[in-house]
């Protein structure tokens, strides 16, 4: 449990958690660049796990700051709560995390646990993987809990790091035909592969976009998403730099364009005209 020795205002407070969240984030990445000596890769996991502890508990002290202590009453010299009660308080205002979340809150908890209470035993791969698997919870939860895009938050260095940890994390869920995103927030998502990196990280449909674009979670590219007006599959246009809204997109966002067939049509198409 965390002692809490600042009374400043609720929305004070929250860019406080929120700022200290980002900070254990920058520490993380230090760590797990230098990995020189084990004592790296440990504190790695003990900063991204405080850090993703503290976004948590800023969701919660956004709804009030009461919800983080332990009786609910806001006292200078009060305890928080623990993770599995910040996890049980987010429920209670709404916040519902699905069960891919939950699941990758409890991993990353027990990691934790493990290294503050025993022998420290991981490998960088391990620990990488770690890194990768807070960084899937991370980036959507910020983006549709707490209005931050993690790249526009940390330094180049940094956001360029995490990115790493979760393409590698990404790419050895692919080799064991795991899905990234079975369930995100009720949704089903398909894992579709990025043309410019390729790698199978563009999340569809992207649960960090409210229009019709999706993004690599690897290379950060983004596409826009028609279907094939034939067999109705789905197909990725890249969005080139400076497009950024529908209107951007010409003639290529109109639905009722016959340009609009994926190549496989294309291709039985001619063959049929031919």
């Amino acid at each position: 449990m965390t002692e809490i020795t600042d009374s400043s205002s609720g929305n004070n407070f929250v860019l406080g958690l929120e700022d200290n969240a980002m900070d254990s984030l920058e520490h993380s990445v230090e760590h797990l660049c230098a990995a020189e000596r084990d004592t790296d890769l440990k504190y790695t996991v003990l900063h991204i796990f405080h850090a993703t502890e503290l976004f948590l508990k800023a969701r919660l002290a956004k709804d009030g700051l009461e919800q983080i202590y332990k009786n609910k009453k806001v006292e200078p010299d009060g305890y928080t709560v623990d993770f599995k009660n910040i996890i049980k308080r987010l429920h209670q205002i709404g916040v519902c995390l699905s069960e891919q979340d939950k699941s990758d809150l409890e991993f990353l908890r027990k990691v934790r646990n493990s290294i503050e209470h025993y022998e420290f035993a991981g490998d960088y791969e391990q620990i990488e993987n770690y890194v990768g698997r807070a960084m899937r919870f991370l980036k959507i939860f910020l983006y549709k809990e707490l209005g931050l895009d993690l790249q526009n938050e940390l330094t180049e260095r940094t956001y360029e790091a995490l990115l790493n940890a979760f393409g590698s994390y990404a790419e050895r869920m692919a080799e064991h035909n795991i899905s990234l995103h079975p369930k995100d927030y009720g949704v089903e998502h398909d894992l579709l592969l990025c043309e410019q990196c390729h790698k199978e990280a563009v999340a569809f449909p992207d649960p960090t976009s409210k229009d019709r674009t999706v993004h690599c979670f690897r290379c950060e590219v983004r596409y826009f998403v028609k279907f094939c007006l034939r067999c109705e599959c789905l197909i990725l246009s890249l969005i080139e730099p400076g497009e950024t809204t529908a209107q951007d997109f010409g003639d290529d966002f109109n639905e009722d364009e016959e340009g609009w067939f994926c190549d496989r049509c294309i291709k039985e198409i001619a063959e049929r005209d031919y």
